[in-house]
């Protein structure tokens, strides 16, 4: 799989847009404040707590390597020292970018939300081993349910149906519509991070974010 491309504008932002985003995201009312309170809306898949002063929303594809690196050495210390300690909400928007096996994997973690099991399933999805796959079909998909213990046959059925083939493509063409340029792209607070990020430069923008005791 190739790093995937999606439009070529990058969002731009001027000193007050970048200053708005120390703001959480429903204080915030500028145009960034607007889109990310959007954006937040939409999200199905959240970790954290609501409350939280820092929203990180991940717009990804299952199938782009770089968001399996992201998840399998940032996600898990994102999650111990912001996510867990109350200081970070992290929500993911699954993308398709890369095909028709990228949409099926996409509609599948969906299927496994149903049972709320997105979060394992995405797991699953991100590991070596499944990621060595060339292209994801159903037996595979269907397999990985199982091995999580979910009921597979309603989660056959819901892969089946097509259940979640709109939402994945509209939630696709959503973000591009909102200039993100390439995945994975990260939404802090608003602020537009572009690529695959390091703990340490996450950490840098959500340490500016966070209010000062």
């Amino acid at each position: 799989w190739s790093h995937s491309t999606v439009v070529p504008n990058q969002p731009t932002a001027s000193p007050q847009a970048v200053e708005s985003t120390r703001l959480a995201p429903t204080q915030d009312n500028s145009p960034r404040g607007a889109m990310m309170r959007g954006v937040v809306s939409q999200t199905r898949h959240f970790l954290g707590d609501e409350s939280a002063p820092v929203t990180v929303i991940e717009f990804c594809d299952f199938e782009v390597p770089e968001c399996a690196q992201f998840t399998n050495q940032v996600l898990a210390k994102i999650q111990e020292i912001y996510i867990n300690t109350g200081q970070v909400r992290f929500g993911f928007w699954p993308m398709s970018t890369s095909g028709a096996s990228s949409q099926l994997v996409a509609e599948a973690a969906e299927c496994a939300a149903d049972q709320d099991a997105f979060w394992q399933y995405s797991a699953v999805i991100y590991t070596e081993e499944a990621q060595s796959v060339p292209d994801f079909d159903k037996n595979g998909l269907n397999a990985f349910a199982a091995a999580l213990g979910l009921d597979t046959a309603t989660f056959a059925e819901c892969l089946d149906s097509g259940k979640y083939t709109d939402l994945i493509k509209d939630g696709t063409t959503t973000i591009q519509e909102f200039g993100l340029p390439e995945v994975p792209t990260f939404l802090v607070n608003g602020q537009p991070l572009i690529g695959l990020q390091t703990f340490e430069s996450l950490q840098q923008t959500i340490d500016a974010l966070i209010p000062s005791q």
